[in-house]
């Protein structure tokens, strides 16, 4: 069993015997999927509509034979996904198209991505909507087609790219600055919290209307972690949870190792990582330096994953592993810490600590009343309550896994042995696929040559690739 598989299983707790006795779907070739998105926009009984449909599909997996497990987890991961980086108060679940549920119909203005999208943050829009950004990460995944159902699918979309495969949208929509702008976020945390969440940070804490804890050796943070809990003035039972995360290495002139037990109250931190409730009820996420500079990887001094064999937190793609559930419980150490050392605090730090680190009762009951807000969001986005979660697991997959060759058959819309026969017309970096011994190759091998691929595979389609040599 790879590394990979073992992560898999340590995310989902899905060993891979569980998959149930299930029926293989038909397979779809890609004039089908094509055909079946076309006349899907076309019959829309409201043509003002038709702007707005994109399309999301899980062929890849049905075409390679998986079904049961292996699908719904694909299906779950899209449901959540999506939902995820919405900024629309309702939850929209994808409706699909076609009876074996691979085909996903989305408007894009259930999610609010019918709006500009400035991925920096600093004034410039990059995108005219977030379809066309996420096409743009998506790449070389999201293909562009032509001939006649795929001309009028573009024609009634009015988008050159209008359907994508899951994996490929999971991957592009939880890393990095297409995450931060998809969920609304700001380059600065500070200015995300302030304006977006309408939070005063500073005017909470001097009123005691903020909730602390701190303790060491939290399974993430390497060190140290101080927490602080504060109310969400954008919606009634939401909160933001900050921590305040510190350095494993060198200092930051001399304080970024400061101890959360000398100084509980303003401890010197490096980095920090946040969770707060989009409008929906799910959480987001935001990691940033001290200064609120938004990170798109947190530093392995300061923070790990363990879901990940380099341990690197990615935001978005880590914490949908580790807060599933909700806030992961911690105990706090600082209230009892500064109770048994009273007397080196003076009054006004000792009575702070007294007023804004509760009791372990009353912090549980904030830990499990804001986990159920992100929780009872994840049923109304489809996901039977307790599943493990799906998304980190697909973008690991897609991201670090061998793909073995039904897998990239089903990647490039053909039958294995379609792929397997025509493996001499191709790339030589993909005869590995035709080798009973080894039968899988790595994810940036298929990066380098899918669109090549995909035109030698369907070029004598009803609708082929646009751009090939």
């Amino acid at each position: 069993m790879s590394d990979i598989d073992l992560v898999g299983q340590w995310i989902d707790g899905l060993p891979k015997s569980a998959l149930e006795n299930c029926t293989p779907a038909a397979f779809q070739s890609l004039d089908q999927q094509i055909t079946a998105m076309a006349n899907d926009v076309r019959n829309l009984p409201n043509p003002a509509d038709k702007p707005f449909i994109r399309y999301l599909n899980l062929t890849y997996v049905s075409n390679a034979g998986d079904c049961g497990i292996t699908l719904d987890r694909q299906r779950y991961a899209l449901w959540k996904t999506i939902n995820s980086v919405s900024t629309n108060p309702t939850i929209t679940i994808p409706q699909a198209i076609d009876k074996d549920e691979t085909l996903y119909r989305i408007d894009i203005r259930d999610y609010n991505w019918d709006r500009p999208f400035d991925l920096n943050d600093d004034g410039v829009v990059d995108f005219n909507d977030g379809w066309l950004s996420l096409v743009a990460a998506a790449q070389p995944f999201a293909v562009e087609y032509t001939g006649d159902q795929a001309d009028q699918l573009k024609a009634d979309t009015q988008t050159a790219v209008p359907f994508m495969p899951v994996n490929a949208f999971v991957q592009a929509a939880e890393f990095g600055d297409e995450y931060y702008t998809l969920i609304g976020g700001k380059q600065n945390f500070n200015n995300f919290v302030s304006d977006v969440l309408k939070i005063d940070q500073q005017a909470d804490i001097d009123a005691d209307q903020v909730a602390r804890a701190g303790f060491s050796g939290s399974g993430v943070s390497k060190q140290e972690r101080s927490m602080l809990r504060f109310d969400q003035g954008t919606a009634g039972g939401y909160s933001l949870w900050v921590s305040l995360d510190f350095s494993g290495g060198s200092a930051i002139n001399g304080t970024a190792n400061d101890s959360i037990y000398q100084n509980p109250l303003n401890p010197l931190n490096l980095a920090g990582e946040a969770i707060f409730n989009l409008p929906n009820g799910l959480q987001g996420y935001y990691v940033s330096l001290r200064d609120g500079t938004r990170l798109n990887v947190a530093g392995t001094d300061v923070v790990v994953d363990p879901s990940q064999n380099n341990g690197i937190v990615t935001n978005g793609a880590s914490c949908n592993s580790c807060h599933n559930a909700g806030i992961v419980s911690f105990g706090d150490k600082v209230r009892q810490y500064v109770i048994d050392n009273k007397f080196t605090f003076d009054s006004d730090t000792y009575q702070t600590v007294m007023d804004q680190f509760p009791d372990a009762t009353t912090m549980q009951n904030l830990v499990d009343q804001d986990s159920a807000v992100h929780t009872n969001a994840l049923i109304r986005a489809g996901l039977p309550k307790g599943t493990p979660d799906p998304v980190s697991r697909v973008y690991i997959d897609f991201q670090l896994a061998d793909i073995s060759t039904a897998r990239v058959a089903g990647e490039l819309n053909v039958t294995p042995d379609v792929l397997k026969n025509n493996l001499r017309l191709l790339d030589p970096t993909l005869q590995d696929l035709g080798n009973p011994d080894k039968g899988y190759i790595e994810r940036p091998v298929l990066q380098n040559v899918f669109l090549n691929t995909v035109c030698a595979l369907h070029l004598s389609d009803e609708n082929t690739p646009v751009g090939c040599p």
